[in-house]
């Protein structure tokens, strides 16, 4: 760290006025002294600008009338928008009618033959002119998607994970070690009865 310079002291002694000027500056009147500071405490006006001035000083003008409301647009219902979202909407509700939509497989099928329908492409062609909603052709698209998704599914050998399974509990479950143990059990207790003195070895033995 550079150290601080020390300062030099100013040097001490009487001030370098005169007597005559503080005799004269004592002696004075007060009112003499009173005009400038006056003059130094009142703050300066501030200039006006130029088009702030005029502004002010130009006559009020009467105040402008509101602004007519726009009439209401006489657009007409987007026929092509209404039919891609109707299609969409279709595949997503047979899909998860028929319990379909959790197969990957069969879901991008779907939205595949959806965009390759006919009545998908000509709406994306009309997209910026009138196109009528889509009524008796929007039922037929949804039999041809169900014909081609069974068809799918039936070469893909896919099952709906909410299908009806049949559970046999005798060919499942505890009851196998269970039928085990019993015909340990009873092989035993047979080879008991025809040699009592004998030392059957258990499993531990063996």
């Amino acid at each position: 760290m550079p150290k601080k310079r020390k300062r030099p002291l100013g040097a001490e002694g009487p001030p370098s006025a005169t007597i005559a000027e503080i005799n004269e500056v004592l002696l004075a009147p007060k009112r003499q002294f009173a005009a400038p500071v006056e003059a130094q405490r009142k703050p300066k006006a501030k200039a006006r600008s130029a088009p702030m001035a005029a502004a002010k000083s130009a006559p009020k003008s009467a105040p402008a009338a509101p602004a007519a409301k726009s009439a209401p647009s006489a657009k007409g219902v987007d026929g092509s928008k209404l039919a891609l979202e109707l299609l969409e909407a279709t595949t997503t509700q047979l899909l998860r009618r028929k319990g379909w939509f959790r197969d990957v497989r069969l879901r991008r099928s779907a939205e595949a033959f959806m965009r390759s329908s006919k009545l998908f492409q000509k709406a994306g062609a009309a997209a910026r002119q009138g196109h009528v909603r889509p009524g008796p052709e929007l039922t037929a698209y949804e039999q041809e998607l169900l014909r081609h998704l069974e068809g799918l599914r039936g070469k893909l050998g896919a099952v709906p994970m909410n299908e009806a399974r049949e559970i046999s509990l005798k060919s499942s479950g505890p009851g196998q070690v269970i039928g085990a143990k019993l015909k340990g059990l009873k092989k035993r207790a047979a080879e008991l009865e025809k040699k009592p003195r004998s030392v059957i070895k258990g499993a531990g033995l063996s």
